[in-house]
């Protein structure tokens, strides 16, 4: 049996991530209404990691059909944004403009990784950010005072650093 003498502090995990700040409270909120819509597409797309980039080192077409993930978490993505406008940072948005809206032609074939490339990029950049909203969610104890890397690309993807 365990006996402590000190008492136990309860995290108010809000805080912690969020602070003061409006937006960052809004988006903190939005992940964890969306808790469970995450767990289920990570196990969904976890599937998807792992054969469809396979299928882009095997040469198939079916790395077109990673797309369909990727708008997936997009469409997360955007649930979860604490913007009215609904932005995310520049880069993921070239990234994403870069790797969607993709259909396959057999002249792609010849010039297999310039075509394919960018579709795998959007996949695993989303992918990421499925994982760190994930890892959010699931924390348990972090160091007082410091904010994990996790919490901070999420905050970087939404402008909000």
């Amino acid at each position: 049996m365990k006996t402590t003498t000190k008492k136990e502090k309860k995290v108010d995990w809000l805080k912690f991530f969020a602070g003061s700040d409006k937006k960052r409270t809004n988006l903190f909120k939005n992940i964890m209404k969306c808790a469970k819509e995450v767990e289920v597409l990570n196990k969904k797309v976890d599937y998807a990691y792992e054969d469809r980039i396979y299928r882009f080192y095997h040469h198939s077409f079916k790395i077109y059909w990673v797309q369909e993930y990727t708008e997936d978490i997009l469409k997360l993505l955007k649930k979860i944004n604490p913007h009215k406008d609904k932005h995310f940072c520049t880069f993921f948005t070239e990234i994403i403009k870069d790797g969607t809206g993709k259909e396959w032609k057999i002249e792609h074939n010849s010039e297999w990784g310039k075509n394919t490339r960018p579709i795998v990029e959007a996949f695993l950049h989303c992918k990421y950010f499925l994982d760190m909203i994930t890892k959010t969610i699931t924390i348990e104890k972090e160091q007082k005072g410091m904010i994990t890397s996790s919490w901070a690309a999420i905050l970087e993807l939404y402008d909000l650093r």
